[in-house]
Order: C-alpha cells, then sequence, then structure tokens
C-alpha cells in the first residue's frame, strides 16, 4: 500500500469516527433542560421557550389549597397577599383598586379590590394583561351539589396562574414598553343572578382608565380566563374578533408561528366577559382568550361552575401552551 493510499484511508477512518459522535451530542444537547454552556459557547432559549408550565400548575395548585375565593371573604383578602408579595420580589409596583359595593346579601357594602401590577411604570406606552380572580359563591350548575365548594381552578385560578409565571420572564424582555397586569375582582359575584351583576371590578377600572387624568395609555389588552383545560381548544371568541380583529389575529399568528395547535383560528362562542368593558369603555382593544369548552367539545358533562372544576381537570401543559403563545406575541409588540 503506498503511503498515499494510508493518508487517504487515515482522514476516511477519522470523519467515520467523527460522524459517530453526532448522535452523543446532540442527545447530550437536547438534555441540558437549562440550556447551559455546551462546547465553549452559551445557548440562549428563545424568551416564549423559558415558560415553565410546571411552575404555573404549582402555583394554580396553591391558589386552590386557599379554598373558594370569593369576593370580601377572607381567602380572597389571602391570595391579594400572596400575589403582593410575589410580585413585590419580582421588583414590580403593586396598588389596589379598591372601592365599596352595597349588596343586598350583606348589611355591610362589600369590599372590591383590583390588585394592579406594573411593569416599567415609566413607560408611557403600555400592554394590559388581565384575568379575574374571585370565584363563584356557589357551583350553581352543579347537578348534585348546587350549594356545595367551588374551587374554581379554571374558572379563577388558572389565569393567575398563568400570569404570575409569565411575569417571572419579562425581566429578560429588553423593550421600551410597559406592562400591566390586573386580577380583577368581582367579576363572579352572583348571589342570584336576576339581582347581580357581573364584571364589576373591571367595569370599575375601565371607567376609572377612560375619565380620570393618565400619563400612560394601552395599546392592546389580553385577557385569559378558563385557560387550564386539560383539553384544551382555544377558538377565535366573535366578540373579541369585532372589538379587537387586530390584536386577536395577532395572538392566533403567534400561535401559528410556533406551531400549538390547540389555538385554532376559527370562531366558535361569542362570550360576556371582563373584555367587553374594556373594549366599550375604555376603548383599549382587548381580546379574550377563553375556553369554554370544558373539558372538551361534544361532552355530555361540563366542569363550569360545577363542584368539579379543581386542579385535576386542569395540565401543565395547557398552561405552557398558552403561556409560549403570550410571551412570543409580546415580543412581537416591541
Amino acid at each position: 500500500m503506498t503511503k498515499t493510499c494510508k493518508s487517504m484511508l487515515r482522514r476516511r477512518w477519522i470523519a467515520i469516527w467523527v460522524c459517530s459522535l453526532v448522535p452523543t451530542a446532540s442527545a447530550y444537547l437536547a438534555d441540558q433542560p437549562n440550556a447551559a454552556a455546551v462546547w465553549g459557547q452559551e445557548i440562549e432559549r428563545p424568551l416564549h421557550d423559558r415558560f415553565d408550565g410546571d411552575n404555573a400548575y404549582a402555583i394554580l395548585k396553591q391558589l386552590c389549597d386557599l379554598g373558594p375565593r370569593p369576593t370580601g371573604s377572607a381567602p380572597m383578602t389571602q391570595q391579594i397577599e400572596m400575589l403582593e408579595g410575589f410580585f413585590e420580589k419580582l421588583g414590580w409596583e403593586t396598588v389596589r383598586q379598591s372601592f365599596e359595593l352595597p349588596h343586598w346579601r350583606f348589611d355591610e357594602p362589600v369590599e372590591v379590590t383590583n390588585l394592579i401590577v406594573r411593569h416599567q411604570p415609566e413607560a408611557r406606552e403600555r400592554i394590559l394583561l388581565c384575568c379575574h380572580y374571585d370565584t363563584r359563591p356557589y357551583p350553581e350548575l352543579d347537578p348534585v351539589n348546587p350549594r356545595g365548594r367551588f374551587l374554581g381552578a379554571n374558572d379563577g385560578a388558572s389565569g393567575v396562574a398563568l400570569l404570575c409565571e409569565l411575569a417571572r420572564h419579562l425581566k429578560q424582555w429588553q423593550t421600551d414598553l410597559g406592562v400591566d397586569i390586573v386580577f380583577f375582582d368581582a367579576e363572579e359575584m352572583i348571589y342570584d343572578r336576576r339581582r347581580d351583576q357581573l364584571f364589576v371590578g373591571s367595569t370599575y377600572f375601565a371607567r376609572q382608565y377612560a375619565t380620570k387624568r393618565r400619563d400612560y395609555f394601552y395599546r392592546f389588552g389580553v385577557l385569559v380566563d378558563m385557560v387550564g383545560d386539560a383539553n384544551l381548544e382555544l377558538y377565535y371568541e366573535r366578540n373579541s374578533l369585532r372589538l379587537a380583529r387586530t390584536v386577536t389575529r395577532q395572538v392566533w399568528q403567534s400561535a401559528k408561528v410556533l406551531g400549538e395547535a390547540s389555538f385554532v383560528p376559527r370562531p366558535r362562542h361569542e362570550i360576556s366577559d371582563d373584555h367587553l368593558p374594556l373594549n366599550e369603555i375604555a376603548r383599549v382593544p382587548t381580546t379574550n382568550l377563553v375556553d369554554f369548552d370544558y373539558p372538551k367539545i361534544g361532552s355530555k358533562q361540563s366542569y363550569w361552575h360545577t363542584e368539579a372544576d379543581t386542579p385535576d381537570k386542569c395540565s401543565p401543559e395547557s398552561l405552557q401552551k398558552v403561556g409560549r403563545v403570550l410571551l412570543h406575541w409580546l415580543q412581537t409588540q416591541q
């Protein structure tokens, strides 16, 4: 064998050896949960991929551990204090927007408290992210016990948990935009459907925004409600398309970019929710992310406003999907 042939064989053997390492290296990279330094370089995950559905789900369960959280109750006060502590540790500004609501069921007016938390409060142009954090006083649609115990794991806690986990990552978001997260109270303070009104907290917030002097404005708003359903299917909500078409399309476009098939770009339900006063009174284009088919389309049973709305009907995976989409959408706003 000539010297040239030996050299060619040596190069061929080295090439085969290097190729044999590729699967091992790929597997090693895939196993890095926090994108640690590999081959001497830091691998940076996109902001939307940092959302942790397990963290959000743990918060959801902590909220449900407080028990039912109707407006004016001791567990609601505990929830407010817990959230204030959470956001203050993140460095966010927290403000209680409180007012008294006379109510036929109580001898004294009930204190209603919207909790407003602000990231980059000095920014004039802002994004509004919101949900309600009160629970229905009773599971009035429960087929067995309509005056039982309503935890509101999906209908209440899922939106709160999602926005808490999302906020953890916004310090890495390089932008001049500000973000307000608002937790609306008294969205569901219904003891008698014929006598009580919905959306008390969000209506008050919208009127204050529309009538009081301020040095900021909201570009868009996103309301999340019932986003933890283990069988997640998010369709366009019809009022959102009518009143806030641009932001609605943008959010579903982010889902398309990320390949999140749970976001279905077709209208299905027309839902009255906290986004109506934001659109109609505050004039903030606000879309509603809500999976009203709980547990799923075509099911003969519904967990909505029943004792069955418990954490086991929700999932970290669903919270992860919505959180990723919203973080991606926020990045498109800068």
